[in-house]
């Protein structure tokens, strides 16, 4: 049978009450903890009235959420700390243990839940913390667990941070696609293999004649239905306003040139309990093509035809508190019914052009750049509007060089996909590692076990046997018992 304990965790450690002084540096608040890697850092602010005294490998356990349960060691000779730390001394238990005990801790964790009081701000009693049990090893088992996890853990943090990096690489992975594919880098190759059929500078003037087109249709059929003419297109504007080295087939031009029109959407109230007309809102705009999970509807279907959207319509969000927000985009891809979308969302509509090169267009770094160039703020709200838009600059390459374009994209960004699949996998492992290596540890599975290893039940008579000198030595006021708090 195991040689094991079990023992509150005042029974076999110290609480510190040790006062700190005022206006003193290094301090050290809850605010200052990093929950995730267990570090912390100091800031200039100096300590403040009420604060503690912690020591080297003294074990500091934050009592207030947000920070609620955070737990690292001291690793100065000593500091000042708020007093929203419980700040617990070893007397013969290995260094770390209580640290490595607790850190990934579920059962910890679920016990401070239970225990906290306070609506505003939960906090945990020093007196509850300190109620906790724990396992109580032979110490010599004790310091070959430390010495084991301090090899193993160090290892899987490691990992972490090779892992964390993976995001931002694929991040940049697309980001250089795009860039690559709007300035013919992409398909470089491509063009040398294919002839030019139609340059860009042909087909801007076919998109031209096709948005005149378009408007005396639709000025027809607004005659014959009795309503006012619906107004203009975006004045085409002639020339390039940049020069790039393409060759002749591509040319750069405004984005206004190669749309049909730019409308605002409804400002009507939506609600999901109506039985009117959907509604696409931001939250729909997550992906290359509109998400149309989540959607609230207006109290009827009486919608203005200019706040209705079409199959090759792209929708930008226009304004929000969040600048990464704004110019966001999404295609619609296919429509089974009717649908508006919000006033917050700008619908642009392509005439001729590929709308999913307008999509690989407006998310490169460098349209992006022009977005945020031209966005205004008011009140803490980012905004682009229809003209800023129009006047976008991009680079326009011929008709068929768009398909194989956004043919090389898609490819590209699956291939990306795959990776980020495989990472969320892979994080997801090593994210529970540390809890599963610890458990592994404190089951006793971690380490061999030594039978001339001095007993548990030794090792806890010798710690009672030193708190009690300590007592003697520097006595403590005398608790209130009836006020202490009990776990449950």
């Amino acid at each position: 049978m195991r040689n094991i304990l079990s023992a509150h965790l005042h029974d076999i450690y110290i609480r510190k009450k040790e006062k700190g002084i005022e206006g003193q540096i290094s301090y050290l608040e809850i605010g200052n903890v990093n929950i995730g890697d267990k570090s912390y850092f100091f800031s200039e602010k100096k300590s403040v009235r009420g604060c503690k005294i912690a020591r080297k490998n003294d074990l500091l356990v934050s009592r207030v959420r947000p920070t609620r349960g955070a737990i690292i060691q001291v690793n100065e000779e000593y500091l000042y700390v708020s007093s929203a730390f419980c700040v617990i001394e070893n007397i013969l238990m290995a260094d770390r243990y209580l640290y490595y005990y607790l850190i990934h801790n579920s059962d910890f964790y679920r016990y401070l839940g239970e225990n906290c009081t306070g609506t505003m701000y939960p906090t945990i009693s020093e007196d509850i913390i300190l109620d906790y049990k724990i396992s109580i090893f032979p110490l010599n088992e004790q310091k070959r667990i430390a010495a084991k996890l301090d090899k193993i853990i160090p290892k899987i943090d490691r990992v972490k941070e090779l892992l964390e990096r993976i995001p931002q690489i694929i991040k940049r992975f697309r980001q250089s696609v795009l860039t690559a594919a709007v300035t013919g880098k992409l398909t470089e190759k491509w063009r040398a293999e294919y002839p030019v059929v139609e340059r860009a500078g042909e087909l801007l003037e076919r998109i031209k004649k096709e948005r005149e087109r378009k408007y005396q249709e639709e000025c027809e059929k607004a005659k014959n239905a009795g309503r006012r003419k619906p107004p203009k297109p975006h004045s085409f504007l002639i020339g390039a306003p940049i020069d790039i080295d393409i060759g002749d087939a591509w040319i750069s031009t405004w984005l206004g040139n190669l749309i049909y029109d730019f409308r605002y959407g409804t400002s009507k109230k939506s609600d999901k309990n109506n039985k009117g007309m959907p509604v696409v809102r931001i939250p729909n705009i997550l992906a290359k093509y509109i998400d149309f999970k989540d959607l609230k509807y207006l109290n009827n279907n009486n919608v203005n035809e200019n706040n209705k959207i079409s199959m090759g319509d792209i929708l930008i969000v226009r304004s929000n508190g969040s600048k990464d927000l704004v110019g966001k985009n999404s295609i619609v891809q296919q429509l089974d019914t009717e649908i508006a979308f919000a006033s917050y969302l700008i619908r642009i509509r392509p005439s001729i052009v590929e709308s999913e090169y307008i999509y690989i267009l407006l998310n490169t770094p460098f349209i992006k750049g022009q977005f945020f160039s031209n966005a205004k703020s008011s009140s803490g709200i980012n905004n682009i509007n229809t003209e800023e838009l129009s006047k976008t600059v991009v680079y326009l390459p011929p008709l068929k060089e768009q398909r194989e374009i956004v043919r090389q994209v898609d490819k590209l960004f699956s291939f990306a996909d795959k990776l980020e699949g495989h990472y969320k996998k892979e994080k997801e492992k090593i994210d529970k590692l540390p809890q599963s290596v610890l458990a592994k540890a404190f089951r006793g599975e971690l380490v061999p076990q030594e039978p001339n290893d001095e007993p548990a039940s030794v090792l806890h008579a010798r710690i009672k046997e030193e708190r009690e000198k300590q007592q003697a030595a520097k006595p403590y006021k005398k608790r209130n018992s009836s006020k202490r708090c009990q776990a449950h």
